[in-house]
């Protein structure tokens, strides 16, 4: 037996019919004359029929209408057909009618008759070839069966029921001669293309070629990661599966391992189930290339299986209690399995496990949350991998995947998870499309060796602290993840600081599309990006009013605003073009793009209309783009009513600034709005300031209009 999964036999199905009826005197007949022939019948607690519930070990088994058995001989001597002529829905039944021998035969007791058990739905659907009153061959199973067909409906129409006996006997058994097989198959869910949310599955022979049959419909159920395909289907007794193939339409190819579960011919009479899957549990390898490595665990009850080289072949053993140290030789591998309980890793004591030598990691890590059916086990509780792999040097294999493949996320379930993993690479895969509270927060901060983040981030809505950090110090990554088109909302200090210190990261996320943020959403998301060379594009529809959050201090300096030093000191960035922060018709709040660009050394081009809101707020572009030494034009500010510091150090130190359009209402004689907005700029009579006629401004080289700028009334 290939150690590939695994054939569990449940049960078997049987029909005894126990006859107790007195045998009538012998009559002398003519030959040929039809003999009458009756049997009282007792159900066994495994007969087929129509039964209550889909569980075929379950419900309550009776006889049906129309109900017949059809009886003869080998030698085709003698043959009839019994009619259920009482216990229709109840587990006694009893069956009449004739027997017809061919002329010049007289059965006796020892003649060999076959009896089969035929319902009105088999001879409707054809499944038993009827001739003469006989029936004349193997019945003909369906190349295609839907997987919306009850297993009662199963066992109804496709049931093989037959007995050899002697007519003198009528107390007898009938055999099942049908096969049910209760598929169960887990996938990796892109592995099914398409998204479809039903596949067609094929169940091939050893040839590859050959369709034993079909299963149309089959529901994909699951998590985000995972496509768990379940149903039962049919073939006759003696079909050989060896080899067999599962094929998934909407797929890529085969997409379970190619044998079957075993080496089998399948056996009358049998109810098997069949498991399925090219998801596994949570492993740790030792490369091929190294020393090896010995893991020792810090958590209780778990299960482990070794992968290990002995006797001069690599040999699986059984799962067992994990109890010391394992030592991994080069190449060798575990799997680990839990419970729940043994992984709310709350205080962050310790990581999972530490090891001697850095080790690869894949497969499910909620095999770690069960022990039993793990893949289909969608939710992660709070602080369940909370710095599962702190400092440990894990890696993830290029040519496999560590899957995170819950649906919901409890509250800083994954936080810290790789915090400093230095030598890791690649990230998991993160499918969740919702949310919770620090889910993600600093899950690779400080990992330096990070090149290959998660291609998406695909949630709706990013709660509070979620993303927080997440990419933190990652000094070699180059691109970021792309959020979800669908995201609208970012919670409190959701995306803060999440690339910050990513000095190598050129790639932003091409689009920031939520229209709700809360306090400190953005703060710091890309500060110290020295190597960015493009902004994500912000949500801007005409007429759509967006949510911007507030800053929450009184002072003037609003350092926790929503997009406080969002891209602080990203030197490569140089120009704009094509951008624009959210829209006219959108009230900004307090604080809100403090800081925003400061210190970009290199930024020379922002659009005219970059910044057209009309309503501001305190603070609200405070030191916005001081320090960009290279800026030679300001973007347009269309807002007629200023507000308290809203321009304050906009323009610091922007030594080579030489236009300026505002066109407010407000006439500035003081400080109050602007100070400090000009201070080290240009001062010379090249340098041009629009204005409206109906305005006055304050002329200060630091605070209003520099004193030899040219003022253009407009």
């Amino acid at each position: 037996m290939r150690n590939n999964r695994y054939i569990l036999i449940l049960s078997s199905l049987a029909l005894v019919f126990g006859c107790t009826r007195e045998q009538p005197e012998p009559i002398e007949r003519q030959y040929g004359e039809p003999i009458p022939y009756s049997v009282s019948v007792d159900a066994g607690p495994l007969t087929r029929v129509a039964f209550d519930g889909e569980d075929i070990n379950s419900g309550d088994y009776k006889f049906a209408t129309g109900d017949q058995l059809y009886i003869s001989d080998a030698g085709g001597n003698i043959s009839g057909i019994l009619s259920i002529t009482s216990g229709v829905g109840s587990n006694t039944a009893t069956f009449d009618g004739e027997l017809t021998p061919v002329v010049d035969f007289t059965p006796t007791a020892d003649t060999d008759l076959v009896i089969t058990l035929v319902g009105s739905s088999q001879i409707n659907n054809s499944f038993f070839p009827i001739s003469g009153g006989r029936i004349t061959g193997a019945p003909t199973y369906p190349s295609t069966i839907p997987a919306s067909t009850s297993v009662a409906d199963l066992v109804q129409n496709y049931s093989h029921f037959t007995a050899n006996v002697k007519y003198g006997v009528r107390s007898y058994t009938l055999h099942q001669q049908t096969v049910f097989l209760n598929f169960r198959l887990d996938l990796l869910a892109d592995s099914i293309t398409g998204s479809p949310s039903d596949v067609d599955v094929k169940i091939k022979g050893s040839d590859g070629n050959t369709t034993l049959r079909t299963v149309s419909g089959v529901t994909i159920g699951g998590n985000a990661s995972i496509a768990c395909l379940q149903f039962t289907t049919i073939f006759p007794a003696g079909t050989s599966l060896q080899g067999a193939q599962i094929v998934v339409d909407n797929g890529s190819g085969i997409h379970c391992t190619p044998d079957f579960a075993a080496d089998l011919t399948l056996e009358a009479n049998k109810y098997y189930s069949v498991s399925r899957t090219n998801v596994e549990p949570f492993t740790v390898e030792a490369p091929s290339g190294g020393t090896g490595a010995t893991i020792t665990l810090k958590y209780e009850n778990i299960q482990v299986k070794t992968y290990t080289y002995t006797l001069g072949e690599w040999v699986w053993s059984d799962w067992h209690e994990y109890s010391s140290p394992i030592g991994l030789s080069a190449g060798g591998k575990v799997c680990m399995r839990g419970k729940e309980t043994a992984f709310n890793n709350t205080d962050g004591s310790s990581p999972l496990f530490t090891t001697t030598n850095p080790v690869s990691i894949y497969g499910d890590i909620m095999s770690l949350m069960c022990d039993e059916d793990w893949n289909r086990k969608s939710a992660v509780g709070s602080n369940a991998f909370y710095q599962a792999f702190k400092g440990v040097p894990v890696n993830i294999p290029a040519d496999k995947e560590l899957l995170l493949s819950a649906a919901t996320l409890g509250t800083s379930c994954y936080e810290g998870m790789f915090q400093d993993c230095t030598v890791l690479k690649k990230s998991p895969v993160l499918p969740a499309t919702a949310s919770a509270e620090a889910c993600y927060k600093s899950m690779f901060e400080g990992c330096t060796a990070l090149v290959d983040p998660p291609s998406s981030i695909p949630f709706t809505t990013i709660a509070n602290s979620a993303c927080n950090k997440m990419f933190f110090g990652c000094t070699n990554l180059t691109s970021s993840p792309e959020f979800s088109n669908s995201l609208t909302e970012v919670g409190e200090s959701g995306c803060s600081e999440m690339f910050s210190g990513c000095t190598k990261l050129q790639s932003p996320p091409s689009t920031l599309p939520a229209g709700t943020l809360r306090f400190k959403a953005y703060y710091k998301m890309f500060y110290n990006c020295t190597k960015l060379a493009s902004i994500p594009d912000f949500p801007c529809t005409p007429g759509v009013v967006y949510d911007l959050a507030a800053g929450t201090s009184a002072e003037n300096n609003q350092q926790n605003g929503l997009c406080y030093q969002m891209f602080y000191k990203c030197d490569a960035l140089t120009s704009l073009a094509g951008k624009k922060l959210f829209n006219s018709v959108t009230p900004l709040k307090l604080g809100c793009f403090n800081d925003m660009f400061s210190t970009c050394a290199n930024l020379t081009t922002v659009p005219e209309d970059f910044l057209p809101a009309l309503t501001l707020a305190k603070s609200c572009y405070r030191g916005m783009f001081q320090q960009c030494k290279k800026l030679t034009k300001a973007p347009n500010l269309p807002a007629a009513t200023l507000e308290d510091h809203c321009y304050r150090f906009m323009f610091n130190t922007c030594t080579n600034l030489v236009e300026i359009k505002c066109y407010s209402t407000t006439s500035v004689s003081n400080d109050s709005y602007t100070q400090n907005w000009l201070k080290g700029a240009k001062n010379t009579s090249d340098c041009k300031f629009h204005h409206l006629s109906t305005t006055s401004w304050y002329r200060n080289n630091d605070s209003g209009v520099p004193s030899n700028w040219e003022m253009i009334a407009e």
